[in-house]
């Protein structure tokens, strides 16, 4: 009965082990995936620049609605 035990609790730590390892590649390839770019080579810089400016807007577009916010009022 305790070998059984213990065939058991090794199975159910290699299992969880063996998630956690198949859960961060999904995790990494999907990253991988998303950071791609869609176009080809030769038009690329579209994308560097579509890019450029989604980050442009993350960082200065919150800033500009919260001013409108307080215009409001």
């Amino acid at each position: 009965m305790v070998v059984v035990c213990c065939c058991s609790n090794t199975f159910q730590t290699v299992q969880d082990i063996g998630i956690k390892t198949w859960s961060f590649y999904r995790y990494s390839l999907t990253k991988e995936y998303h950071d791609k770019p869609s176009l080809a080579p030769p038009l690329i810089i579209v994308n560097h620049l579509w890019r450029i400016l989604v980050y442009v807007y993350k960082r200065c577009g919150n800033k500009w609605e919260s001013e409108d916010d307080f215009s409001k009022f």
